[in-house]
Order: C-alpha cells, then sequence, then structure tokens
C-alpha cells in the first residue's frame, strides 16, 4: 500500500507576481486539484498552516522546516510513501502511478529541486527538500548505497516563478491552472 505526504505552504509562492491573498488561492487552488487526482489514497498533508478539513491527516510542520515534517511524517506511516508538493498542476493519475514501483525514485524539478520523491517501506533516508534538493538527494542515495531511479516528466513541473507561469501559459494554454492564472491576471 502507498501512502501520500503532500507539502503544502499556503502562505508561501512569494516569488510569484501576486497578492499575498491572491497566493493563497493560487495554492489552495493546487491542493484541491492534487487531492482530485490522489483520490483513493491515504493522504497526510505536512503544513506550518491551518489548512481547511478534509480526507487526510494533518501533519503539523512546527519548525518552519519541511524535512523535520517529513521525518515526522515518515515515524507515522508505515507504508511506502510518495512525497510531493502541492503546486504540480499539470499531474495526472497515471503520471503518478508511474513513479511508485519497489526502488526509490526522484522526480527532479525544472531548478534543481524535488518535485517527487517515492520511499519504499523501510528505506532509511534523510530527505533534503531546499535548494538543489535533487542533488543533494542523489547524493544521499549513492553514499547509502540505495538502489534509485530518476523519472522526469514536464508533467511533474512546479509552479515557482513568474517565468514558470509564462512557461505554464505557452505550453499548457488550455489547462486548469492557465485558465485560472488568467482570472488572477485580469
Amino acid at each position: 500500500m502507498v501512502s501520500v505526504l503532500l507539502l503544502v505552504k499556503l502562505h508561501g509562492k512569494k516569488r510569484l507576481p501576486y497578492t499575498g491573498e491572491e497566493r493563497k488561492k493560487l495554492v489552495l487552488f493546487f491542493f484541491e486539484r492534487m487531492l482530485k487526482v490522489l483520490e483513493g489514497f491515504d493522504i497526510y498533508v505536512a503544513t506550518p498552516d491551518d489548512v481547511p478539513g478534509g480526507d487526510y491527516v494533518i501533519v503539523k510542520d512546527e519548525w518552519g522546516d519541511i524535512n523535520k515534517a517529513i521525518t515526522k511524517a515518515r515515524k507515522m506511516i508505515q507504508d511506502d510513501l510518495l512525497i510531493l508538493p502541492c503546486d504540480l498542476p499539470f499531474v495526472e493519475r497515471e503520471n503518478i502511478e508511474r513513479v511508485l514501483n519497489g526502488v526509490v525514485k526522484i522526480v527532479p524539478s525544472q531548478d534543481g529541486g524535488t518535485n517527487a520523491l517515492f520511499l519504499p517501506r523501510g528505506v532509511g533516508f534523510e530527505t533534503h527538500f531546499g535548494i538543489n534538493s535533487f542533488q543533494k538527494h542523489v547524493e544521499a542515495l549513492e553514499s547509502g548505497s540505495l538502489e534509485y531511479e530518476i523519472y522526469e516528466s514536464d508533467q511533474f513541473r512546479d509552479i515557482d516563478t513568474e517565468e514558470d507561469v509564462l512557461w505554464a501559459l505557452e505550453h499548457w494554454k488550455d489547462s486548469e491552472f492557465s485558465e485560472f492564472v488568467r482570472k488572477i491576471n485580469t
């Protein structure tokens, strides 16, 4: 069985050219969309914020350090674990299923981060989400002699900057995300 840990920060996305309220609405859009994509999984939500209630378990990030919150969640979750940021507006269920298998799988972001990390049950591994996390994860996996695979897909592209929004409007112009952004920009 696989559980999913969704990383949510309502007051994040500060590099985007929106007001605080617009960024919060955007994060809630991402969050609600990911909950639909992940329907049927046991979902845990790691967050420092008060997110709306739902059919998931909150793992409070009381340190302001997502890696500590992930460690806390891993102590609670006995299943295989897929860790995902919520800002993946193009991911569909079939993309999620491609990263679920018996080996650690890591999905890089377009800027050196990590946009998905699959950890089979029992794999001892400390996460390094943050700047350059993809390389840090690979180095940690290799130093621990852990088998892993890299999976790359534009559908796992996250949205952190204005350039990411512009890329999405060009490459995914008919997506729910692009429609949402066009409403914000009008």
